[in-house]
Order: structure tokens, then C-alpha cells, then sequence
């Protein structure tokens, strides 16, 4: 079953989460985000090994209680952000999102370095230094595989012409394919594919998406939209039926996983309080965005719930071979539980919590100034509008920020593509210039920037004049169409005002649709 979940299920889902990250915001805000989810994740970890060692230390090994402590430590904020108005509360919504995304991603590394590791004679700080090693190994060779293969992706998107006939297919399945062998590769390698997909979608969103025309931009984003979805729901279905598998529950010592379950859930709130608001407080001392109580709290109780990830993490390392023993049995419903526990209550009261402390900023409807929350599901943090289309001014961007937006504007993009040079790069289209004392119209070709007015004047081959006839004189009534026929500009001897050049046959989509 975890062959199942980590080849079919997680891929599509890790990747959608970083291919939709709103990263204008997420790199605004990167030194709060990594705080929260990269050393807030390691505090959480740390905190559910150490309680869970003292509160069910019969019968389990090391390995048991660092796993536990790796697979709760994994959150799902789905529900807060489902219901939070990122333009009422951009900070809020990114420092969510992003521990969200960065939580996930640490936890399965850490999961796979425990695994790395062997403490038959206890955990020794020798054991300690090699696990924060082997965390740093695969973080960084994952991450490079994943970025390495969406470079890969964009510059062939940049660079291979296609045909307009085949071209929407063989760009989504580009996209599709080089995504995928990223996870392949680095489960090879043995590394994390999971870390490896993720930073692959990151990196295609930003450059390989501004490579590829219109049509294929809007199929990408529905179809691994659509695919994350689907997975996520088939783990919803597959929870909710094995949650009453009686040959799980035959297996599982039935007050031990009450204990378990009760215990957890204890540790869960008491770690996210004891790191959330003293981080909370050092962001107010830096930054000049202050965090209030009410929305600190907020962040707290976002990161209670338990959802894909941890259940997927869970049979990965319990349940291996899909015959679990009976301490096996007894984690895996304890996680079942835990799971169910909070996205049914945790996730139910969510919406009126927020009501309550926050009136102004929560949406009732999951709509709010044209901004649709439609995603329901576990992990896709995404909405189908966000944005992608606010721009940041340089100087109010954190350091960080700046330093990559200058090297990525200078070195990166014009080698891989991305939305500036996606704006800045001409479109040639070909376009027939008609008039109406013409029987067969000359073919005359045009460069234009996208989102310009069209105020060029076009020339036929036989005159050196203006836009005319044959002998040179203005036409009654010129008008320029491309293939179906749609006018485009007309001469302002017609008294028609021009229209904005719109070009549906552009090899370059729309720089509004997508965030930096």
C-alpha cells in the first residue's frame, strides 16, 4: 500500500503544491517561513519523539519514536486556508501556505534519513549528528535533482519548435513527463522523490510555464489541478474505508490506541503553542509586519491538523511490506484517527473560529473580491485565482528577494524563459492586409509587444507609402485580419478607434495568469 501512495498518489499532489505556490509572497516572507516550517518542524519533531518515548515506551524501538515524531510533525492547514482572505491577510495566508509547503517537505526528509539510520543501542549523539547529516544530504541532492529536471524542462520548451497542430499535447506532456522522472530519479538515487517533484513544480511554474502557448498554460494548470484532486480524495476514501478494516482492528490492542491517540493529540497543540508564539514574537521584534494575538493563534491551530502526509508516511514506515504486526496495526489506526480526529473537528470548527477573531478578514463563502477558493483538498494549497498578478515593488522586498530577482532577471531567464523575458521577447504573427480594391490581398508580417495598442504603420510590397492600393493611394477602408478573420486594426481614416492587439496564435501565454 505505500508503493501505492508514494508512486501514484503523492507525486501528483507534491507536485501541484509547489507548481501553484504563490511565490511572490512565499519569498517576501522566506525567513518567517523557513522559521516556522523548517525549525518549527524540527522543534515539533523533536517534541513528539521525546513525549512519545515517555508516554508508550513498551514495546517500541528508537526508530519507532523518531518516526512518530517525523510523521505528526507533517501538518495540514487546508481548512484555515480555505476560509482566510489572503487580500485582507496576505501575511497571514503566506506564513500558512508556507510553512504548509515547507512542513511536508521537511518531514518526509526527515522520515527518510531515520530511516538511513541504525540505533539498535539507543539514540547517542553520535546517532543525533549522522541523522542531521543524512537530513542535509538528501535535502540538498533532492532539491537539485528537482530544480536540475525543471530547468531541463524549461529549456527544451524554450528552444524545441513545435508545431501548432501537436503543440498543446506535447507541451502538457512535456510538462507531465519530465515532472514525474524527476520523483523516478531521485527514488533511484535514493533520495527523496517526494522533495525532488516538489521543487520541480516550483521550478517549472516559473520558467518552463511562460515557454509554452496560451492554450497549453490553461490545460496544465486544470490538469494537475484535476490529477491532485483525484489523489487527494482517493486517500480521503481509502482512510475513511480502512479506518474499519476488521482485520486491522483484529490487530491493534484497542486501549493503546485510545492512549495513543489521546496522547498525540495532546502533544500536538502543547508543541505548537510552545514554539508558534515565541516565533511569532521574534518576527514582531524584526519585522516591521507585525503578527497580532489573534492571528498567532491562528497559526497554532492551523498546523493541528493531520491529513495525506502523514497517513501516507505512516503505512511507509509501519506498514512496509502491507502485513503489519500488531504494534504496526495499532500506529497506523492511531493515525487513522488522529487524521479523521482533525479534519473532521479540528477542520469543522475552523470556519467559525475565525468568524469569531477575525470578522473582518474571513470569507463565508470561500469567495471574496474575485478571489475563489476552490480547492477542498488535503495538501493543494492553491486557489484559482491568487497573486500571481501583484507585483511587488524591488525596494520592498527582503533582501533575499532582491538579490534573486536581479540574478534571476540578469542570468536565469534569458536562458530558461520566465515572465519577464516572456514579456519583453516579440511575437512574430503573421497577418493578411486587406482592402477592398484588393482581389488578392498582399501578405505583409508584423512584430509586436504583447499587451500594447497595435499603432504601426504597414506597408504593401508595391508602394512606399502607407497602408493603399497598388498606385499608392489610401484605401477606403483597410483593415488588418488574421486567419479566422477577426479585425484587428483599422486604419483611423475609418474614424473607428484601434483596437488593443490580442494575438490568440501567440507562442507565449499571458503574463497576468501566472506569479513570479
Amino acid at each position: 500500500m505505500q508503493v501505492f501512495f508514494f508512486t501514484y498518489l503523492l507525486p501528483p499532489i507534491i507536485f501541484n503544491a509547489g507548481f501553484s505556490m504563490k511565490k511572490k509572497r512565499f519569498f517576501e516572507n522566506i525567513g518567517t517561513i523557513m522559521l516556522f516550517g523548517v525549525i518549527g518542524t524540527f522543534i515539533m519533531f523533536g517534541i513528539l519523539s521525546f513525549g512519545s518515548s515517555k508516554l508508550f515506551g513498551a514495546g517500541l524501538k528508537s526508530t519507532d519514536f523518531l518516526a512518530i515524531g517525523a510523521i505528526f510533525a507533517a501538518t495540514d492547514s487546508v481548512a484555515t486556508l480555505q476560509v482566510l482572505s489572503q487580500s485582507s491577510s496576505p501575511l497571514l495566508y503566506s506564513i500558512v501556505f508556507g510553512e504548509g509547503v515547507m512542513n511536508d517537505a521537511t518531514s518526509i526528509v526527515l522520515l527518510k534519513s531515520i530511516d538511513l539510520t541504525d540505533m539498535k543501542n539507543g539514540i547517542t549523539w553520535g546517532e543525533i549528528f549522522f541523522l542531521l547529516g543524512a537530513f542535509l544530504w538528501l535535502f540538498t541532492i533532492s532539491l537539485s535533482m528537482g530544480v536540475g529536471s525543471g530547468l531541463g524542462c524549461a529549456f527544451l520548451l524554450k528552444k524545441l519548435k513545435i508545431s501548432d497542430e501537436h503543440r498543446v499535447s506535447i507541451e502538457v506532456a512535456l510538462i507531465g513527463i519530465t515532472s514525474y522522472l524527476s520523483y523516478l530519479l531521485a527514488e533511484l538515487a535514493g533520495m527523496s522523490g517526494i522533495l525532488a517533484v516538489f521543487f520541480a513544480g516550483i521550478t517549472i511554474s516559473h520558467y518552463a510555464y511562460y515557454n509554452i502557448s496560451q492554450e497549453a498554460q490553461g490545460t496544465t494548470k486544470q490538469a494537475f489541478a484535476t490529477m491532485s484532486l483525484i489523489s487527494e480524495q482517493v486517500i480521503f476514501v481509502f482512510v475513511g474505508l480502512d479506518t474499519f478494516d476488521p482485520k486491522k482492528w483484529a490487530n491493534t490492542k484497542l486501549f493503546e490506541a485510545i492512549w495513543f491517540f489521546v496522547g498525540l493529540n495532546i502533544l500536538l497543540v502543547i508543541g505548537r503553542a510552545l514554539f508558534i508564539f515565541p516565533f511569532c514574537l521574534l518576527h514582531n521584534v524584526f519585522s516591521p509586519d507585525k503578527i497580532p494575538a489573534t492571528e498567532s493563534f491562528i497559526i497554532m491551530w492551523s498546523g493541528v491538523m493531520r491529513g495525506a502526509v502523514s497517513t501516507a508516511l505512516a503505512y511507509h514506515h509501519f506498514d512496509p511490506s502491507g502485513h503489519a504486526g500488531t504494534k504496526g496495526s495499532t500506529l497506523i489506526v492511531t493515525t487513522l484517527t488522529v487524521v479523521l480526529f482533525s479534519v473532521v473537528v479540528v477542520g469543522g470548527a475552523t470556519r467559525p473560529l475565525l468568524r469569531w477573531l477575525m470578522p473582518q478578514h474571513a470569507s463565508v463563502t470561500g469567495v471574496e473580491h474575485g478571489h475563489e477558493w476552490s480547492d477542498s483538498s488535503l495538501l493543494n494549497r492553491t486557489s484559482s485565482r491568487d497573486d500571481r498578478s501583484i507585483e511587488i515593488p524591488l525596494e520592498d522586498r527582503s533582501w533575499v528577494h532582491r538579490k534573486w530577482a536581479n540574478i534571476d532577471k540578469l542570468f536565469m531567464q534569458p536562458i530558461f524563459g520566465g515572465k519577464q523575458s516572456a514579456s519583453a521577447n516579440p511575437v512574430e504573427v503573421s497577418i493578411s492586409l486587406a482592402a477592398y480594391d484588393h482581389e488578392e490581398p498582399p501578405e505583409a508580417a508584423y512584430t509586436a509587444r504583447r499587451d500594447k495598442r497595435l499603432s504601426l504603420n504597414f506597408q504593401t510590397p508595391s508602394t512606399g507609402g502607407g497602408i493603399g492600393s497598388s498606385n499608392g493611394s489610401k484605401t477606403k477602408n483597410p483593415r488588418l485580419k488574421i486567419a479566422d478573420g477577426k479585425t484587428l486594426f483599422r486604419s483611423p481614416t475609418c474614424d473607428e478607434e484601434q483596437a488593443p492587439y490580442h494575438s490568440p496564435h501567440s507562442s507565449r501565454g499571458s503574463d497576468e495568469s501566472r506569479d513570479e
